[in-house]
């Protein structure tokens, strides 16, 4: 469609469409600016492609297919491979061949380390992490999307713990998709709301600090060398098949020494992982291993 694809330059912000299949169908200038593929790269291409963490995706943009306006907030892959935070309104279009119109707005490009957001965010129900007020122009959108590049609530957010443990104070660490450390403070505020603070750690204090925990946990539960190295990859957020690439192993042997590591430190998932960063283990660890 290369006339829509021109008529779309006219408009002033990224915009793309995609068929009924998935398929990329116009791309415009600005979309091109944003993310610096090319027209005819994405084109016919899958749109789920430009998602950038798609194996963390619980959902696929061809949900939108069919409905009359919907919002998302999501990540998109630029050329590069880096992440582009952005907002998605979505709207169908056509009856016997729908497609659907994404209008993109950016949001700020990934934080500089040392950076920190402060924004005040819902606490429960079907709004748990929209963020109401915001340093930036995120409002609406859910923080662990909009923020951290998560489909889902983070597993173990240590303010919505703290909240659910009647503890107004909250602090703890979230490793995002691509691997940086986040520190996360919250001060809840009433019922159902709290102020949260993201904090993005220089890549040297993020480094001694995954450094300084796996070494330290190493000791204390006698994980053997090879455990060691699992858990210095799985605190950095690599993937399974990653850590298997890097250490020269298979998948299904990372799988079988996280099984190990993770009944030695009491977890019951990698989720929990996270929560080690500043030292916040299970009651179930201990030295005997237990699972």
């Amino acid at each position: 469609m290369p006339a829509a694809s021109q008529l779309a330059d006219i408009v002033g912000h990224p915009v793309f469409v995609f068929d009924a299949d998935g398929r990329v169908r116009v791309f415009n200038v600005h979309m091109e600016r944003l993310l610096g593929w090319s027209r005819a790269e994405v084109q016919g291409r899958a749109v789920d492609e430009l998602v950038a963490h798609p194996a963390d995706a619980a959902r696929s943009l061809t949900e939108a297919v069919g409905d009359e306006q919907r919002s998302w907030s999501l990540h998109l892959r630029r050329r590069s491979g880096e992440p582009r935070g952005a907002v998605l309104t979505t709207w169908t279009v056509g009856d016997a061949q729908p497609g659907v119109v994404c209008l993109v707005e950016p949001m700020p490009a990934i934080r500089p380390p040392g950076t920190a957001t402060r924004m005040e965010v819902t606490l429960h129900g079907a709004e748990l992490g929209v963020i109401r007020q915001a340093s930036h122009r995120a409002v609406g959108a859910r923080c662990y999307q909009a923020e951290l590049g998560f489909a889902a609530p983070c597993r173990h957010c240590p303010v919505v713990g703290a909240a659910m443990d009647g503890r107004d104070l909250a602090a703890g660490a979230v490793v995002a998709p691509d691997g940086r450390v986040v520190v996360v403070h919250g001060l809840r505020r009433g019922g159902d709301r709290a102020e949260v603070i993201h904090e993005w750690l220089e890549a040297g204090t993020a480094e001694r600090l995954v450094q300084g925990q796996v070494e330290a946990l190493a000791v204390k539960h006698q994980l053997s060398e090879r455990e060691r190295q699992v858990l210095d990859l799985l605190l950095r957020g690599r993937a399974l098949r990653d850590i298997g690439e890097q250490l020269h192993i298979s998948p299904r042997t990372v799988k079988f020494h996280q099984s190990n590591l993770l009944g030695k430190l009491g977890l019951v998932s990698r989720l929990e992982l996270p929560l080690l960063l500043l030292g916040d283990e299970p009651v179930s660890g201990g030295d005997d291993g237990g699972s």
